[in-house]
């Protein structure tokens, strides 16, 4: 997207796919991106009412801010030399695409047709593999070892997508999340291993304080220590069901579940000293 602005003009150019498109609304005609540009006060906005190519809009934008800035040319008049420049030097357009490919595999990016397509149900999805060829072959093999027969010359059907949940779990590409959950999980761990480290040197009858701010004082046999990684452990699931639930729809409540489980892991940890340092 580009914005020309002057005193007397103001010009939006949105040159990627379908910018003009939008819903029709009566009485409004179409409602979308092209139409809050103008609410804005945009005078001029250049859009698309179909999928462009990389290649040739990039040269068509090349060739229509050159003509408007350059030359000084109108609105209309310098996208119209522009599109002229594209249909009658269609070479450029292609030496553009290589160089647009070519900087595509710097970047480890593969192009659309060296892509693996893949079909399941309703959804179509664009694969990456090392090898592509491998790739094809390692899923033919698959399929035809599961007991689908492919007749010769006939499309096979889809088949059924077997999703794995914990894989498509959100969680699953949250590492915030996941370190948040390891570090809550770690210090429970730890809190079993100092209790069953410290219980044989305890007293039969040693003092617990909950919260360990000394609120709440009782004289327990030394067996009732290991309530204090119990209710931890406890919480701690409690904590983490929920945020696996609430990462579905607010991750940022989750997030707070997973603080909230290292916060009273802590908490336990301070119990545990407390009670050891009375015994």
């Amino acid at each position: 997207m580009r914005v020309c602005s002057s005193e007397d003009r103001k010009l939006v150019a949105l040159s990627a796919c379908d910018t003009g498109l939008g819903k029709m609304a009566g009485g409004e005609g179409v409602l979308g991106l092209q139409r809050a540009f103008q609410a804005a006060g945009a005078r001029s906005v250049v859009a698309s009412l179909w999928k462009v190519p990389d290649a040739a809009t990039s040269v068509l934008m090349e060739e229509f801010y050159a003509n408007l800035w350059q030359k000084k040319l109108p609105r209309l008049e310098a996208l119209r030399q522009a599109q002229l420049a594209v249909l009658r030097d269609p070479a450029r357009v292609q030496r553009r695409l290589k160089e647009l490919r070519a900087e595509l595999t710097r970047l480890g990016v593969r192009a659309p047709e060296e892509l693996v397509y893949v079909q399941t149900g309703d959804t179509t999805y664009a694969l990456s593999p090392e090898d592509p060829a491998r790739f094809v072959a390692e899923a033919q093999r698959f399929r035809q070892a599961g007991g689908v027969p492919i007749a010769a010359g006939a499309r096979p059907s889809p088949p059924a997508v077997q999703r794995n949940i914990l894989a498509s779990h959100p969680i699953s590409a949250d590492r915030v999340a996941q370190l948040l959950a390891l570090a809550a999980v770690v210090l429970n761990i730890a809190l079993w291993g100092f209790v069953f480290a410290i219980y044989p040197d305890l007293n039969n009858q040693i003092q617990i304080e909950f919260p360990p701010i000394g609120d709440v004082t009782t004289l327990e046999p030394r067996s009732e220590i290991f309530k204090i990684p119990f209710t931890a452990t406890a919480i701690l699931f409690t904590n983490l069901l929920a945020a696996l639930l609430f990462q579905w729809r607010e991750r940022a409540a989750a997030n707070l579940l997973l603080s909230g489980g290292i916060f009273f892991q802590a908490v336990f940890w301070i119990a545990a000293f407390v009670a050891y340092a009375n015994a």
